[in-house]
């Protein structure tokens, strides 16, 4: 009887307003072998409503993989800061990732193209737009992009001061690449913090607003 073999790529980077994954490496199992660990990050705390597709994927590959593959979280942005990630996962040091694609835009510009996307994953898989991102991200940076998990989440900047034009001229928020263009053409003052700093900035007034998606938001 053949062996069965299960291909695993090795790390795995998810995002969420852009919910991607990405796997660096190459992996064939066969039945009798032992068990593969993936070590797993959420680049968000744990309580956040962005993970909520990434932990329930990672249950069915640990369901659907049962003594072949599982996937073990170590943690999140408690154990390595969110904006580092990349590097880590490109290390080695963690194999299965969360994120959204401004995260690390600096290195991968192209992935934020998926920012402008509001339709569902599989018919962003069927045009083939996942295999070109894909592509891309092996040539890159050697990870491997497995898809999102969800879509939905509009590009947004809130603020914690009125806002009755278009202007945020001596206005500072927290920005990532793809908010950053936006906010600069309306006089405001960029700034880049990790997500899990952004309450106590704002909180603190180091900032006066955020770019953020319209997913992840119920707890501002």
């Amino acid at each position: 009887m053949e062996k069965m073999k299960v291909h695993v790529n090795g790390k795995v980077i998810v995002s969420l307003v852009m919910t991607i994954f990405l796997i660096a490496g190459f992996f064939v199992v066969s039945a009798s072998a032992k068990e593969i660990v993936l070590k797993g990050y959420y680049i968000w705390g744990k309580r956040w409503e962005s993970n909520e597709a990434y932990f329930k994927w990672a249950e069915m590959v640990n369901e659907f993989g049962k003594g072949l593959v599982r996937i073990q979280f170590v943690g999140g942005p408690e154990t390595i800061p969110s904006l580092d990630a990349l590097d880590y996962l490109r290390r080695g040091a963690i194999d299965v990732m969360n994120t959204a694609m401004g995260y690390h835009s600096g290195v991968v510009p192209e992935g934020e193209a998926i920012s402008m996307w509001y339709g569902p994953p599989w018919v962003e898989r069927e045009s083939g737009f996942i295999d070109l991102l894909d592509k891309i991200y092996r040539k890159k940076v050697g990870l491997t992009l497995l898809g999102r998990a969800q879509t939905g989440g509009a590009v947004c900047l809130f603020s914690r001061k009125p806002v009755d034009k278009l202007d945020l001229t001596g206005l500072k928020f927290r920005s990532l690449k793809a908010y950053d263009p936006v906010v600069k053409m309306l006089g405001g003052t960029v700034q880049m913090i990790s997500a899990e700093e952004v309450y106590s900035a704002l909180e603190r007034g180091v900032v006066d607003g955020m770019g953020w998606s319209g997913v992840g938001t119920t707890w501002v």
